[in-house]
């Protein structure tokens, strides 16, 4: 446009050469506003290149960095804690040498699985029972054999306390959560103690639920019938059923319930159904060895 004026008023006018003084000073005017908005729009390129760099490379405070790390998952844990307060760690190589002189041997076919020998023992000679306890770390199971042939599974954070079955019953003490295959015995009844409450049964397959943190303790039948005690309350379960006893009342309600939701960590697998985030994360919990916190109370749901 500045070269087709340039070259009209060039033919056109007597006042040619002032003209053309006009206009060249024009072309100075605009060749020096084009050079400043070149100028403009380089430093304003650099200014956003530095901008970009600090806001990407610079590092983060130690406080809004997120830091990862590597969860493993639970396993095979346990100890032995016998009467003298000796503990005895249950995934030892050597466990077989250490655990002879606790009347126990180590199956062959499965990796330091426990089983106690049923030796037959003089009632009469024994001057007091000798328990031992069998603990399931956080992050751990353990699934072992008593005495009498009933095979335990013991779920993460749990315990089982025991002695030789030498009286009219076969008594053993829970803590946390416990998966029972009793051997029949019509002559010695099996008996599962949770505090104040007992499960009594004389061969079945049922689960205990009793963690602390737990505002009811759970039994779960699977097979055959248990009777639950608490106080002077008492039901009978049928198979797929489930008692709850209230541990501030002793109260005791039955429901029906879907067995693998409260009995499939037995076969390594965790089952939920209309379960509340909260809650699954306590068992997730026990099983990482890891802790949730949830930034707003509705994820809980």
């Amino acid at each position: 446009k500045m070269v087709r004026e340039y070259q009209m008023v060039a033919r056109s006018s007597k006042d040619a050469s002032d003209s053309l003084e006009h206009i060249r000073e024009k072309i100075k005017a605009r060749k020096r506003r084009q050079l400043w908005i070149q100028i403009t729009a380089v430093a304003s390129v650099v200014i956003l290149f530095a901008l970009s760099f600090v806001f990407f490379y610079t590092p983060k405070s130690e406080e809004m960095s997120p830091v990862l790390a590597k969860v493993h998952a639970g396993g095979t844990k346990a100890t032995l804690i016998v009467a003298d307060g000796i503990q005895v760690d249950l995934t030892q190589d050597n466990l077989q040498e250490v655990i002879g002189q606790y009347g126990a041997t180590v199956l062959k076919d499965k990796k330091n699985e426990l089983r106690y020998d049923n030796v037959e023992v003089n009632d009469e000679i024994e001057e007091k029972p000798i328990y031992h306890t069998i603990s399931a770390p956080v992050g751990g199971e353990y699934h072992f054999t008593l005495a009498d042939g009933t095979m335990v599974w013991l779920n993460s954070s749990s315990r089982l306390t025991f002695t030789r079955f030498t009286g009219d019953a076969r008594e053993v003490l829970v803590e946390g959560e416990v998966y029972f295959d009793v051997k029949h015995d019509e002559n010695k009844p099996f008996i599962v103690r949770i505090n104040d409450v007992s499960v009594r049964v004389l061969g079945t397959k049922f689960c205990v639920s009793a963690y602390p943190e737990n505002e009811g303790i759970m039994t779960t039948l699977v097979q055959g019938t248990v009777q639950v005690i608490s106080g002077g309350n008492q039901v009978v379960l049928k198979p797929g059923y489930q008692a709850v006893v209230d541990q501030r009342s002793g109260t005791i309600s039955q429901r029906a319930v879907e067995l693998s939701l409260y009995t499939s960590w037995v076969r390594g697998v965790f089952e939920y159904e209309n379960m509340e985030l909260d809650d699954i994360v306590v068992q997730l919990a026990r099983w990482y060895d890891v802790q949730f916190t949830f930034s707003a109370s509705e994820y809980k749901k």
